[in-house]
């Protein structure tokens, strides 16, 4: 079979064109050297203060005097046009005076944090191919270099000769970005870093009033705005002290102080921020105006809190491609934002482009998940991550964010490698636990690494929260196999030098844990036994020896119908009755055996006995008549109950159809295809449930007892996976043949199905829920209503089933799932019970 991959003229025109409006940024761009628009402004303003440091306050023309001195130092020391210079200094003005000197040299810099491990500082030598340094006169006699490097110290040592700068064009190279990600291999040219620059300073009306505080460290994406933005317009940049930049109380006193205007704040220290506020009673500096926040997710209540502190604030998040690149996107926040999880979202900026593409490089529309790959100005300098667009031949550097375009013609930004795990070919991503998290109100910050599949939590100032109430949030919130292995309440989240979670740093700690050892005293010694006896079977099948019973079994690789082959072996080898169902919704070894050990971390659950010989398990921890031994299980289907087997020996009359039976039409889909449904089809086949006029008289398809039809019909559509009919929840109206909007944009968790239902749900288009109004047959029947609702139930779903093959659809029916968010997803009422549920959309190509 041939694949054919989708390309943007097979697109509805709506969605071309909406993908064409979003990459129309084209502009012409800012002419000539930053180093020489900051010259031009220093001219015109000498007076004016440009630098605020602890140490030092520098205006326009004491800064382009200091610039000066240094570039004729650099000279001197022959660096010159195309060269390369390793800047390493403290967060200060020197930083400030060394990026502009080597620009008037026509050289590029390469901003290396001073406490950089040694391996680092070689590593930076060898990317940049550097002979020089600069840093700072108080790091030079201690920070080791190789011989033939040249160190020029920073010291403050105004020279007044001329320096007269060499002739380079804009595409020269300023600023070589220290990291590893894609994009970070291409140097940064004059050109694209004044067009950035330019236009965060028009989006944000920046003037020569304005005041802007200065975090991070020169090596992180967002200095780059932060040390050359205000430069370029005559405001002053205001510079925070080093031991000062992840503390808030240090903010706002500087900024009280000097007056600061706008903040450049990650969602890390915006965190940090809102603690404080809270906790101290402080408010925000009446000069601030404008916030914007970058460097990971951002949640709409961050943001909600933020703007709780001051709604006159001009907010925007800004999107980087890489920690230590510029931003390329751009979304303003000032308006509230409905129906967001994630918000680091936005448009490409002045001269940049987003395309949103699949593996294979098919463009991905609206709604559809991709990795997200950056043109325009960013993307012209060839480096090793640049592919080229399938169909305009434009370069593209393919980024590490995934992402999709909403309606909004935005960009949502839905995680990142760092963050994405893959288990059995699906990726997962961990920041969806991190979300969920973030839901429950005790959660301040957290983030999920997988070292250890472990959560770090930094509870609320005052909040009251245990592992296990976090544990069981998760349960209803994320699909089981993303359930980390432990949650680790922390005081503090280490942060790195650019205000961002140190997720590195986190890694290690969960590495240095031990996840997989019981807690003391949580066990006795037979169990202790029992567990170890069980997990030798699991090693033996998994064929993996570093199995700990508290292991989640779903991260080293099983899958459901292993964890069954697991729960079968117990049984066979050790006589232990294991309920595949609870090892499905805690794949541990420690959890299947719950009801064996003696003592466990829940209570009521005592010690069950192995399963009887008859297979029928009466005695703890089961329903009475239950069986719940999966190979007495498997022996009562086999046997075919069902079936009168007293007749199986009595002479009967064949049926005439015996060797030609009626080809079987009905078949059950567990894997739908990508594609939208058709509204038309999906019209077709609720319309089965509808009334239709037969002589005068409203009739059903199906018949309900005493003609009450308790039976309610709703639908809920995925975005973007039903042609023209928005994403949410309807009421099937059958008299009117329509569907009625009940909650727009609605959705329902994954995890709300049960693990082996969870990925028919994921890629399905829609869900049908079939709901019993008790208050519509009880009257009429009592307690034996609630039977004629299911046979009603029963009938309606065989109608949906036939038509669906009409219709080219595929349906999965689904009997039990999580029904806490059906009365909110369908504005139920106190009445109304849960019959069914069917899964809808069209099949994949492997079941057409």
């Amino acid at each position: 079979m041939v694949t054919v991959e989708p390309t943007t003229a097979m697109f509805p025109a709506d969605q071309r064109e909406l993908i064409e409006a979003v990459n129309r940024t084209s502009a012409p761009s800012v002419t000539g050297r930053l180093d020489q628009h900051f010259a031009a402004v220093a001219e015109r303003n000498p007076d004016r203060t440009a630098v605020v440091s602890p140490g030092r306050t520098l205006a326009y023309g004491d800064l382009q005097a200091e610039v000066s001195a240094l570039a004729g130092r650099l000279a001197d020391v022959g660096v010159g046009a195309g060269d390369r210079v390793i800047l390493c200094a403290e967060h200060g003005w020197e930083q400030v005076v060394a990026a502009l000197a080597v620009m008037r040299v026509g050289a590029a810099y390469l901003p290396l944090p001073p406490d950089a491990p040694p391996d680092h500082r070689q590593a930076a030598l060898e990317q940049s191919e550097a002979r020089v340094v600069i840093t700072q006169n108080s790091l030079a006699g201690w920070l080791a270099w190789p011989a033939e490097t040249v160190v020029v110290p920073l010291i403050a040592e105004i020279c007044c000769a001329a320096f007269e700068p060499p002739a380079t064009d804009d595409d020269s190279a300023a600023v070589l970005p220290c990291g590893t990600e894609p994009g970070a291999d291409a140097a940064i040219s004059h050109r694209v870093l004044c067009d950035t620059v330019t236009d965060v300073n028009r989006r944000l009306h920046l003037g020569p009033e304005d005041r802007v505080l200065a975090l991070v460290s020169a090596d992180s994406g967002p200095a780059l705005y932060e040390t050359f933005g205000p430069l370029l317009v005559g405001a002053a940049v205001v510079v925070g002290a080093e031991d000062a930049r992840q503390s808030p109380q240090e903010w706002l006193k500087l900024s009280r102080s000097e007056r600061v205007t706008v903040w450049m704040l990650t969602p890390a220290l915006l965190d940090l921020l809102l603690e404080h506020l809270s906790v101290a009673g402080e408010s925000l500096p009446r000069s601030l105006r404008a916030v914007v926040l970058s460097g990971g997710p951002l949640s709409a209540g961050q943001l909600g809190e933020l703007r709780a502190e001051r709604a006159d604030l001009t907010l925007a998040y800004a999107t980087a491609i890489s920690s230590h690149g510029p931003w390329v996107a751009w979304q303003d926040l000032t308006e509230p934002l409905t129906s967001w999880d994630w918000l680091p979202i936005g448009r490409p900026m002045t001269n940049q482009r987003l395309y949103v593409l699949s593996e294979k490089l098919a463009p991905c529309p609206v709604w559809v998940p991709g990795r997200l790959y950056l043109g325009g100005s960013a993307a012209e300098p060839p480096v090793e991550s640049t592919v080229r667009h399938p169909e305009t031949g434009e370069r593209l550097v393919r980024t590490s964010l995934f992402g999709r375009l909403r309606p909004e013609g935005v960009v949502e930004v839905t995680g990142d490698e760092s963050s994405r795990v893959m288990l059995h070919g699906r990726p997962l991503n961990l920041r969806d636990v991190e979300l969920a998290l973030g839901t429950h109100e005790a959660v301040r910050q957290s983030a999920v690494v997988a070292a250890g599949s472990v959560a770090y939590v930094r509870v609320r100032a005052g909040a009251s929260v245990t592992e296990a109430d976090l544990t069981g949030h998760l349960r209803r919130t994320v699909s089981a196999y993303l359930l980390p292995e432990r949650i680790e309440l922390v005081a503090t989240m280490p942060l790195s030098s650019d205000g961002l979670i140190d997720r590195a740093a986190l890694g290690a700690a969960a590495r240095s844990l031990s996840p997989l050892d019981l807690p003391p005293g949580q066990h006795s010694p037979e169990d202790d036994e029992l567990l170890r006896r069980a997990t030798a079977v699991a090693w033996r099948l998994f064929d993996l020896p570093d199995i700990q019973p508290d292991t989640n079994l779903l991260d080293i690789g099983a899958n459901s119908f292993q964890l069954v082959r697991l729960a079968i072996a117990l049984e066979e080898e050790l006589g232990l009755s294991v309920s595949v169902e609870d090892l499905l919704r805690s794949p541990t070894i420690a959890a299947g055996l719950r009801g064996h050990l003696g003592v466990t971390g829940e209570p009521g659950l005592g010690r069950r006995s192995p399963v009887p010989a008859g297979g029928i398990e009466s005695a703890g921890g089961a329903a009475e008549g239950v069986i719940s031994g999966v190979l007495a299980q498997q022996a009562f289907k086999q046997a075919r109950h069902g079936i009168r087997h007293d007749l199986d020996d009595i002479r009967g009359r064949q049926l005439s159809t015996a060797e030609g039976r009626p080809m079987l039409r009905r078949n059950t889909t567990r894997s739908f295809g990508p594609d939208p449904v058709s509204f038309q089809a999906l019209s077709t086949l609720l319309s089965v449930a509808g009334v239709t006029m037969q002589d005068g008289e409203p009739r059903y398809r199906y018949a309900s007892a005493g003609s009450a039809y308790p039976v309610q019909v709703y639908v809920l559509v995925g975005p973007g996976r039903v042609s023209s009919l928005r994403a949410g929840s309807y009421y099937y109206h059958p008299v009117r043949d329509c569907l009625v909007p009940v909650a727009p944009d609605a959705t329902l968790p994954i995890s709300a199905h049960i693990d082996v239902n969870q990925q028919a749900a994921r890629s399905s288009a829609f869900s049908i829920f079939l709901i019993g109004r008790t208050a519509a047959i009880a009257p009429l029947y009592g307690d034996i209503g609630w039977q004629f609702t299911v046979l009603e139930a029963g009938a309606i779903a065989q109608l949906f089933t036939d038509a669906a093959l009409e219709c080219g659809l595929g349906l999965c029916p689904i009997g039990t799932m999580d029904v806490a968010p059906l009365p909110t997803l369908l504005d139920l009422d106190g009445t109304d019970r849960f019959v069914h549920a069917i899964l809808g959309g069209l099949p994949a190509r492997g079941q057409r």
